[in-house]
């Protein structure tokens, strides 16, 4: 007992106000989409040819997402073992019809090369004799550098598949492998808590060694390839490779740091753990700005470029995609009316508007949409929220009535959840709402419900197998077919409107002329 030490108690440092400018910013990532995979995810990361896609790494899968609506754009040829790691370059070499190159690290101690157009096997190379925890491109036209379990790294030339050097200077498993695509340098964090850093230009291809303290598990280098970030245990620690130094130091997670990554811009340090908590740091204050608990273990974040897109993979299988919604500011549109004529405006748009009646060929708008279905099985899947089932459902009944379409539609809009039921659609339920835009776009009731519910489609919808479908395709054109007439009326109206304007008011300044009104002068008469 005399042995016996008190420990100091952990303090976790919490975020920062939640009425800051940098809180309220992060608040505005919403609308989440929660994507279920076959196992843990291992790795995220974004296109680096579209900001709108993203690939995961789960289980023996490598596939592709978009990151509009969360639907599956495509999958790489099975691995049999557990895919581990994976990088993504522009094609240079390999294959002359591929425009980007995948390499992947798995299990089985192979690293594979596939093609991101055909989804085709390029190359297979027998690389480490254990699992491939980090693979990465360099500024070199045609190496490929690997990190593996069995505490070797290797650098390896994809062009023919051969391995080029190995490196044995670590004394532990080797976890994470971080690349410059400016520089020829590489980055690698081991188990003997160590990073060293890699230059295959010199001699002796280790040109710095630093000491984490504690077991790393990721590192990020910053596009100018000066600056690093390593994650290892609970410590997040920024280096200066110039002088290899430590510039700061980060306690603030409470169990052991997962991923680590730079947002677009790199203005922001973002680190995800087993605690369930993504962090974010200040690039140039070095500080905490703010933190996000998520619903289970973080095992990978990543951002997309332009930061529209947020994305944290988790150990129970789970994808969540978070969207940044930013509110248009709405300027109010000056209306120009004349002092003289205000009063004769008003009194004959009161008169104008008393009797006017739709036609008889014209749809008329539910008023109330929740009444309006009353009795409709409908009304069930909208009472419990489900917009996305809801919205299918009206779309795929083939005897489904227009204004039942319409009110739904309406009421969607009304609950702010319609850009959020159209991302769920599928393929062939995206065709019947094309068809229903192109068949009833024309009704000017319906005008300005309908025209929003294109906008929306065709943002959510660009780049994705959906707007490149043929039939959906010829469906726009008729929609911008009818718009454009439907423009053409309105301004011939708007000509029609100004010269009746102009001939009451030149008929007012003839009357005005008399001295003497001219009704009078008909009674004496």
């Amino acid at each position: 007992m005399s042995d016996f030490k008190r420990l100091s108690r952990f303090v976790c440092v919490t975020s920062t106000d939640e009425s800051s400018e940098e809180s309220k910013q992060w608040s505005k990532y919403q609308n989440p989409v929660i994507l279920q995979m076959k196992g843990v995810v291992n790795n995220i990361v974004f296109s680096p040819f579209s900001h709108q896609q993203f690939f995961v790494a789960h289980s023996s899968k490598l596939e592709i997402y978009s990151a509009v609506n969360g639907q599956r754009i495509g999958s790489f040829p099975r691995c049999k073992e557990t895919v581990l790691s994976f990088a993504i370059r522009r094609s240079s070499g390999v294959s002359e019809q591929a425009e980007g190159i995948v390499g992947v690290g798995a299990s089985d101690g192979f690293v594979r090369l596939f093609d991101t157009k055909f989804k085709h096997l390029l190359r297979r190379i027998t690389a480490h004799h254990g699992a491939v925890r980090g693979v990465g491109f360099a500024g070199d036209k045609n190496r490929l550098y690997s990190c593996s379990d069995d505490k070797s790294v290797s650098s390896l030339d994809f062009s023919t598949g051969s391995v080029i050097d190995t490196y044995e200077v670590f004394n532990d498993r080797v976890r994470c492998l971080t690349t410059c695509s400016s520089q020829s340098t590489f980055v690698c964090g081991s188990y003997d808590k160590t990073l060293k850093v890699f230059d295959t230009r010199m001699e002796d291809p280790v040109v710095a060694t630093l000491n984490h303290g504690y077991p790393v598990d990721a590192a990020r280098l910053h596009s100018g390839g000066n600056i690093l970030a390593s994650g290892g245990a609970r410590k997040c620690r920024v280096w200066d490779l110039r002088l290899n130094g430590i510039i700061k130091t980060f306690e603030d997670h409470h169990k052991n740091i997962m991923s680590l990554t730079f947002n677009g811009d790199e203005s922001r340090i973002l680190t995800a753990g087993l605690d369930r908590m993504v962090k974010v740091y200040s690039s140039d204050l070095l500080e905490n700005v703010h933190s996000m608990k998520q619903i289970a273990p973080v095992m990978s974040v990543s951002m997309s470029q332009d930061n529209k897109h947020f994305i944290v993979g988790m150990s129970d299988a789970s994808v969540v995609l978070t969207t940044l919604q930013e509110k248009a500011e709405e300027k109010p549109q000056k209306q120009i009316i004349s002092i003289e004529d205000t009063n004769t405006s008003a009194r004959r748009k009161k008169i104008m508007n008393k009797d006017v009646k739709p036609p008889t060929d014209e749809f008329l708008v539910p008023a109330k949409p929740i009444k309006h279905l009353e009795g409709n099985p409908l009304l069930k899947p909208l009472r419990k929220f489900k917009h996305g089932t809801v919205l299918a459902k009206v779309l795929s009944a083939y005897d489904s009535p227009v204004e039942d379409t319409y009110a739904v539609l309406l009421e969607l809009k009304r609950r702010s959840k319609l850009r959020f039921a159209l991302s769920s659609l599928t393929l062939p339920i995206s065709k019947r709402l094309f068809n229903f835009l192109a068949d009833n776009i024309q009704i000017s009731s319906m005008l300005e419900l309908l025209s929003e519910v294109v906008m929306i489609a065709v943002e959510l919808y660009a780049g994705t197998p959906i707007l490149l479908n043929s039939a959906n395709t010829e469906k726009l054109k008729i929609i911008r077919q009818k718009l454009n007439n439907k423009l053409q009326r309105a301004e011939l109206l708007v000509d029609l409107n100004s010269q009746m304007q102009c001939l009451i008011a030149g008929a007012n300044n003839f009357y005005s002329d008399y001295e003497e009104p001219i009704t009078k002068r008909i009674k004496c008469s």
